[in-house]
């Protein structure tokens, strides 16, 4: 990068290059008014859902968690 400001930045090769590269960046920026807020932790809802989604399918016979159940032929939602 050669040159930065509040508004724009300009990125050139070393030594005067010809490569036919790509060049790529992110911009990455906190909303103003929002810097202190976080995201909720989910991890542990996260976790229990997908509990209860992979015992859909590891066990065929037991009670559904969350109250789901399996269609009966013929049964639609």
């Amino acid at each position: 990068m050669v040159s930065k400001s509040a508004t724009s930045f300009e990125v050139r090769e070393q030594g005067g290059g010809v490569s036919n590269v790509g060049f790529d960046y992110r911009v990455v920026a906190k909303r103003k008014g929002y810097e202190r807020v976080r995201l909720a932790d989910v991890t542990e809802s996260q976790n229990r859902l997908m509990s209860g989604a992979k015992a859909l399918t590891e066990h065929p016979g037991q009670p559904r968690p969350m109250g789901l159940r399996r269609l009966q032929p013929g049964e639609t939602r």
